[in-house]
């Protein structure tokens, strides 16, 4: 017997309601005498919440039978996951913390005659030699085999980007494959992928790389030991017991050493996050893996706000866009050939996940999350109903989620589209814009499992969507009007 049907059979006893009862009140027929055996369980969130209204349960434990049912329906480890998956969510737009000043000299190994090798011993002379080194490798390229997830480390690498402008690092990091326990090694890449996303955020010279470890002593990350070389210097470091010690050198054979296991390594991983630097060609990437006719369909399109620019007339586009702006073009052409491909596959290739208020935000204010706002004007109180309309027009129950009111807060800017083999994401914080891609499969996995359940978990009606939207374009239409 199990908790969830233990708690209904409790409700029945105490309000003295038989299984018959319990199948014609609640309309679910035969099934209900499976739910109160235990053998079978709803198999969507309604029918919970039909028995639980029946059996008028109280408000904790209407919360409580609906976890219970999560967890029968569809396993403690995937729900696990997925709680990573929503805090990964929450806290995407949260910044690093980055200090106004240092805590550290920049200058320090200048004080320090490191002949062969120094050994360091305590975090703060690791970190201290971290940054140190960083600063000053000039424009050379960075080799680095760390695991970003320390967050004073990861305080040294972003500093030292503020430090040396020049400065570029290659930055391999080991991640768990599959196993049969699914939730382990799922969990730690969800953990490190936070991390480096942070990283890749924060600093314009980070470029992440991954390999998959084997946990064994013959791992080709020796001992999980970490390093970073650069043309004079050499760092092994590593956390023992209770603080971090390490090897600084100057030797030329060790660096040669590091640089050339480096090189192996990084022949066998492959890039956890894409990205290119420039804002436009980030934008025409973007556009482009979305348009790939290789990948899997359907795709997932996850945001506060529905996609509206491929809902934007051309007259539109020519009468908000930028045009002072150098290169404008390029970012309209790419807007335009998106538009076309967006209106004609959405139907039958993008289910989009959108928040009601994304919809309101858009009619109070006019702009457009996947838009930069330097590149355009806000679009009148008319336009704005006009694409609306245009939109709805498009849509159908097929196409096209809402997210219930009291769901998690999705961040405005934050798009992510989702299928089996990848996800990417565009991302607009503090005026830039941010895109990347990740093929690992357990990463993409894990998105693509969770988005594509989330129909089955939360639950707005359709029609209760449309309905709120048509309420709000009916307040923007009353303001129209009065004006």
């Amino acid at each position: 017997m199990s908790e969830f049907n233990s708690l209904i059979k409790d409700y029945m006893t105490r309000c003295r309601i038989t299984s018959t009862e319990l199948a014609e009140g609640t309309g679910l027929g035969n099934i209900v005498y499976k739910y109160v055996r235990g053998t079978r369980i709803p198999g969507s969130p309604e029918a919970v919440e039909q028995i639980s209204d029946y059996l008028n349960m109280s408000n904790a434990d209407r919360i409580k039978i609906r976890e219970l049912w999560r967890i029968e329906h569809f396993g403690a480890d995937r729900i696990e996951l997925w709680k990573q998956i929503e805090t990964f969510l929450k806290n995407f737009q949260i910044a690093p913390v980055q200090s106004e000043e240092c805590l550290y000299n920049p200058d320090a190994l200048h004080g320090i005659s490191v002949k062969g090798m120094t050994y360091l011993y305590g975090s703060l002379n690791v970190y201290q030699a971290i940054l140190s080194i960083l600063v000053h490798a000039g424009d050379a390229p960075v080799s680095a085999v760390v695991q970003p997830d320390d967050p004073q480390l990861r305080e040294c690498l972003i500093m030292a980007d503020r430090f040396n402008p020049a400065l570029t690092i290659h930055n391999i990091v080991r991640l768990f494959p599959r196993s049969n326990d699914i939730s382990a090694p799922v969990s730690m890449n969800l953990s490190l992928l936070q991390d480096v996303v942070r990283m890749t955020f924060s600093s314009e010279s980070y470029y992440s790389y991954y390999y998959y470890s084997d946990g064994s002593l013959n791992e080709k990350w020796p001992l999980y030991t970490s390093y970073i070389v650069t043309e004079k210097y050499a760092l092994l470091f590593g956390r023992g017991d209770s603080s971090m010690s390490g090897i600084l050198t100057t030797d030329e054979a060790m660096i040669r050493d590091l640089k050339s296991s480096f090189s192996q390594l990084m022949q066998e991983s492959r890039p956890l996050i894409s990205r290119t630097d420039n804002q436009y060609d980030q934008m025409e990437s973007y556009y482009s893996i979305l348009e790939e006719g290789s990948e899997p369909r359907p795709l997932i399109q996850f945001s506060m706000q529905p996609c509206l620019c491929p809902f934007l007339s051309r007259d539109m586009t020519d009468k908000y866009i930028n045009h002072d702006i150098l290169g404008i073009e390029l970012v309209e052409d790419s807007f335009l050939r998106h538009m076309q491909w967006y209106r004609q596959e959405m139907p039958g290739s993008v289910k989009c996940i959108i928040s009601v208020d994304g919809v309101r935000r858009f009619l109070d204010t006019g702009r457009l999350d996947e838009l930069l706002d330097y590149l355009y004007s806000p679009i009148s109180a008319k336009d704005r109903i006009r694409v609306i309309r245009h939109w709805m027009s498009a849509i159908s129950e097929d196409t096209v989620y809402f997210l219930p009111t009291d769901s998690f807060p999705v961040q405005y800017g934050l798009t992510i589209i989702t299928s089996p083999s990848y996800f990417t994401t565009a991302f607009i914080s503090h005026g830039k814009v941010n895109t990347f891609i990740s093929r690992e499969p357990t990463i993409s996995s894990a998105f693509w499992d969770y988005f594509s359940h989330i129909y089955s978990r939360d639950s707005m009606p359709f029609d209760e969507g449309i309905s709120l939207i048509e309420s709000c374009l009916s307040n923007a239409e009353g303001s129209v009007t009065s004006r």
